[in-house]
């Protein structure tokens, strides 16, 4: 796992080395065991290196047998060592032992459709200078991340936003339609960012420029192809060799390596394969809080460690720790992204990283295995919608979905949209915010600047190959093609923030694909999440796991929190700057904060997400003293934080 950067000017006037430079060293901590750069007239690479195979000769940029074609890569292949064999049987020789090689001679032999044949995480550029051809590439679920900007005839991109930032090329611009959807999604969809201008590689994408021509292509998407002729143990049985054998290549490291462990099925699945596959005691590393039982699953952590005979290791962050971090991961985030759940994450990231440099986790099992509530509520809704009698008769006979029944049962009475998508939509904004609360929070100077971007539409466009037919799959396809690179784009940023690789063998993509052709019926079974997968996993993990009811999926005490930052969050959101820049209601956002000791749940994510969005104004638009060089990275990082507690 590592950091890369490059400028193309498509002019053919040189690159300055200084600028590849100051995008690479404001990316060290991506990549703090080497650096390596390549110049040649009017392109640069640059790289930050986190050595993890072949320690001694995976130095980067990697070339092939003659030096024509450069690599400058991040991620894994897991494959790499089957790629080698053959690879080698072509013909093509080695000088490393590394991963980042193979990608080298894939691309002799296959040119773009290269990326077909790796399984693994990857964003990567190639300089081909005999057709004078830059491609970059980024893996199919986004799990390493690559930005992009085109500004004054060149291509400018990077592992990170700030890096881009860094050029000089790109100044940074809030991106109006990008707040929108945060605020109205908790995620960015398409391939937009929280910058005018810098966009995102997408999910299975590649980029090329050649004879100054710039296209953006997809090579990979989720296709679904739900699969009645086979029976439920068909699944189970070749579920089960997928994930034993992605557990098992995901495994493969020269450096040390452990596993995240929340106590819940999926991190418990990912620990228990992986220490049966190794022959010694695996380390383990879980994060909870003092604030109360609901915030802590050590308990269960603890049991399947017990099971495995695992080196168990735990984290308690407290509250002075939220307040002090928040500055520091507003800059390596680049963006506000998802919950308040990073704030743990990256404490036990920090752990992870005392103890081994490479984490297995459990990353995207509740997206491809369908296992949060609002899946089950989508699933519930549109078979009332077409079998109402059948739906009623089994929700009695299950039972303890009271508070669903009643929450849908208003879908019907308030006179709501149908249609899947518009009611997925529905479902997913209005848990963090409701339209009315956002058309109260902004101004009209904020709508001014949204202009005719419509949230619901941008929505609905990363929906588009999803027929009538298929209409189930909603949640499914739409988690995985919007919500789950937020929560990756965490994991990467809070794992590299602490010079760590973070590993999602859940979401090898043979498991994806494979998961996209079993029918909803299965991986929803007489209202039980993740059916198919529980199924699965039962002869793996300890009955506790299989058996718990009480699933919390990492819960942060935000509202201990807030209570006791309120006057510090008002300062923050309420200051001069903010009120100045007139893009919110400064007196909604004062009645939200007075009641913010009696606030609900949606008054708590609302409130999130505005002190994440009022912070990334704070430290990307208004810090003009770092923008412009005129201050450091430590000195902004190591100022005192706005949420440091008065005594």
């Amino acid at each position: 796992m590592c950091g890369i950067a490059g400028i193309l000017d498509l002019k053919n006037e040189q690159v300055s080395t200084n600028r590849i430079k100051k995008m690479c060293d404001v990316m060290h901590h991506r990549g703090p065991d080497d650096t390596g750069y390549y110049f040649n007239g009017n392109i640069g690479l640059g790289h930050k290196r986190l050595s993890i195979i072949d320690l001694s000769r995976g130095k980067q940029p990697v070339y092939n047998e003659d030096k024509s074609i450069s690599i400058v890569f991040n991620g894994e292949i897991y494959n790499y060592l089957e790629l080698i064999t053959e690879l080698k049987e072509n013909g093509h020789i080695f000088y490393t032992s590394s991963d980042t090689e193979v990608i080298i001679h894939l691309y002799e032999e296959h040119g773009e459709k290269c990326v077909e044949y790796l399984n693994g995480m990857f964003s990567f550029a190639i300089w081909d200078s005999n057709r004078k051809k830059l491609f970059l590439a980024r893996d199919r679920l986004g799990v390493k991340p690559l930005y992009y900007a085109y500004k004054e005839e060149k291509i400018i991109f990077a592992s990170e936003i700030k890096a881009i930032l860094q050029s000089e090329y790109i100044t940074a611009e809030p991106n109006y339609p990008a707040i929108m959807d945060y605020m109205t999604l908790t995620y960015v969809t398409g391939e937009k960012t929280f910058f005018k201008g810098i966009n995102k590689l997408m999910p299975g994408y590649i980029l090329v420029v050649e004879n100054s021509h710039v296209e953006v292509k997809k090579y990979w998407d989720l296709e679904l192809k739900p699969d009645y002729k086979h029976e439920e143990q068909y699944f189970i049985d070749k579920l089960e060799y997928l994930l034993r054998d992605s557990v098992k290549i995901t495994l493969r490291s020269d450096v040390p390596l452990g596993c995240h462990l929340s106590g819940g099925l999926d991190s418990s699945t990912v620990c228990c394969l992986a220490s049966s596959i190794l022959n010694h005691p695996i380390k383990t590393f879980t994060g909870a809080f003092s604030e109360g039982s609901k915030y802590d699953e050590t308990n269960y952590a603890k049991c399947v460690a017990s099971y495995v005979n695992a080196e168990y290791f735990e984290i308690y962050p407290e509250v002075e720790d939220f307040g002090e971090l928040l500055r520091k991961l507003t800059w390596y985030l680049d963006e506000p992204v998802v919950g308040p759940g990073v704030v743990p994450q990256y404490f036990v990231s920090k752990l992870v990283s005392e103890n081994v440099k490479v984490v297995l986790g459990g990353q995207g099992g509740d997206e491809i295995f369908a296992g949060y509530l609002r899946h089950l509520q989508f699933s519930y809704e549109m078979e009332m919608l077409e079998h109402p009698c059948r739906s009623l008769f089994s929700i009695t006979r299950f039972g303890g979905l009271k508070g669903l029944t009643l929450f849908s049962a208003l879908f019907f009475l308030n006179g709501t949209s149908f249609e899947p998508r518009n009611r997925y939509f529905q479902i997913i904004s209005e848990s963090f915010i409701t339209k009315r609360e956002l058309n109260k929070l902004f101004t009209e100077k904020f709508y001014k600047e949204l202009g005719e971007y419509d949230c619901f539409k941008s929505f609905c466009e990363t929906l588009e190959n999803i027929d009538r037919k298929n209409y189930k799959y909603i949640p499914f396809y739409c988690d995985i093609k919007n919500y789950l690179p937020g929560l990756l784009q965490v994991e990467d940023r809070t794992s590299m923030m602490n010079s760590v690789e973070s590993r999602v063998p859940l979401l090898d993509h043979r498991i994806v694909e494979f998961s996209a052709t079993i029918p909803q019926e299965l991986k929803i079974k007489n209202y039980t999440l993740k059916y198919i997968f529980k199924q699965t996993i039962k002869k793996w993990i300890p009955t506790e796991i299989y058996n718990r009811k009480d699933k919390k999926g990492f819960p942060t005490p935000t509202n201990e929190w807030f209570k006791k930052f309120n006057q510090e969050i008002r300062d923050i959101l309420l200051d001069p700057v903010a009120v100045e820049r007139g893009i919110y209601n400064t007196e909604y956002v004062e009645k939200i904060l007075k009641n913010i000791r009696g606030s609900k749940g949606l008054h708590k994510k609302f409130i999130w997400k505005l002190l994440c969005v009022e912070l990334w104004f704070k430290v990307f638009i208004d810090n003009k003293d770092y923008l412009e060089g005129k201050t450091t990275i430590e000195t902004l990082l190591n100022k005192q934080s706005p949420l440091t507690l008065t005594a």
